[in-house]
C-alpha cells in the first residue's frame, strides 16, 4: 500500500522518463518523515506561529537570522521576505488545519495545508512550497491543488499553492474531471511500479 505526502506524489506524476522511476524509488525506500531532517521546518513552523500566537511579522526575519549557516540564513531571509509580501495588505485569519488524505485503490496521498484560513473572507487552504532545487509549475500545482480539494472536500474554499521562492500563488486551472483521470492514472503507475 504506498502512502505519500502530496508534495512526493505531484512530484511524482509531473516526472517523465527514467526520473520517474528515480523519484518514485527515492519516495518508497526514504522511510517515513524525520522532523529532524526537515531543513525547512524552523521557517514552516514559524510561519504557522505567526498567526497561532499572533507574533509580529518581523519574528520571520529573526528566525532567518538565527540560522548557523549562512547559505541558509540567506535562503530562509529571502523565502520570509517573499511570505511578508504576500501576506501584505491581506486580512487574514487562520483557523486550524484539516488533516486529511486521498484515497484511491490502494493508494494514500496525505493532503495537509500548512495554513488553513480566512482570507478577506474567503476560506483558503494553502500548501506552502519551499524547495527551491525542484520548480514549481502550473501542472504540479494542479495535482496539489486537485488533491487537497478531493481530500478536504470543502466546496465554497480556495484551493492554492504558495511558491516562496518566487512568491506566486497558484490555482487549480485544469478542468476537474481530467485531473481525476489523471491523478488516478497516476496511482495505477505507481502501484504497479512500487519497489517494496
Amino acid at each position: 500500500m504506498p502512502e505519500l505526502a502530496i508534495s512526493d506524489f505531484s512530484n511524482i506524476a509531473v516526472a517523465t522518463g527514467p526520473s520517474k522511476n528515480t523519484k518514485l524509488k527515492s519516495v518508497a525506500l526514504r522511510g517515513d518523515y524525520a522532523h529532524y531532517k526537515d531543513y525547512y521546518l524552523q521557517l514552516r513552523t514559524a510561519i504557522k506561529s505567526l498567526f497561532s500566537q499572533k507574533r509580529h511579522i518581523s519574528y520571520l526575519i529573526e528566525i532567518s537570522r538565527k540560522q548557523n549557516h549562512s547559505s541558509k540564513k540567506i535562503k530562509f531571509e529571502r523565502l520570509a521576505n517573499n511570505f511578508i509580501s504576500w501576506q501584505s495588505g491581506k486580512n487574514i485569519d487562520v483557523y486550524a488545519s484539516p488533516r486529511e488524505s486521498f484515497v484511491f485503490n490502494s493508494t494514500t496521498i496525505h493532503c495537509n495545508p500548512e495554513l488553513s484560513a480566512v482570507i478577506n473572507g474567503v476560506r483558503t487552504h494553502i500548501k506552502l512550497y519551499f524547495n527551491e532545487s525542484q520548480k514549481m509549475t502550473m501542472a504540479r500545482a494542479d495535482y496539489i491543488c486537485y488533491l487537497m480539494h478531493e481530500a478536504i472536500q470543502e466546496d465554497d474554499a480556495e484551493y492554492i499553492v504558495l511558491d516562496l521562492h518566487t512568491g506566486q500563488k497558484f490555482r487549480l486551472t485544469s478542468a476537474r474531471d481530467r485531473m481525476e483521470e489523471k491523478v488516478c492514472n497516476e496511482i495505477l503507475w505507481i502501484e504497479q511500479n512500487w519497489p517494496v
